[in-house]
């Protein structure tokens, strides 16, 4: 199982340095990165997956990314997490 989690995050990650910058990117990686345990750089992923949503106008991808990221800071325990996204959200 560790084999198809590696291969993914490399995937993403090539895309990324190859310059796609797209919100589903960073969302399966966020999700890859919290399914193996992960989540600080599960949270760096999905922050960014947000940022790209937001300036997209993408409602699916924020959605989706912001479920990730809720589960994510569940997980880590992070208050000031929760409080910085929705400072965030409201900018």
């Amino acid at each position: 199982m560790n084999e198809v989690y590696n291969e993914a995050i490399a995937l993403l990650k090539t895309a990324i340095k190859d310059g796609v910058e797209s919100t589903a990117i960073y969302q399966l990686l966020g999700k890859v990165y919290q399914q193996i345990g992960l989540n600080r750089l599960a949270r760096e992923h999905y922050l960014k997956g947000l940022e790209l949503a937001k300036a997209e106008t993408n409602l699916e991808g924020l959605a989706m990314t912001q479920a990730g990221l809720a589960i994510t800071n569940g997980i880590v325990g992070n208050e000031n997490e929760d409080k910085f996204l929705q400072f965030y959200l409201e900018d």
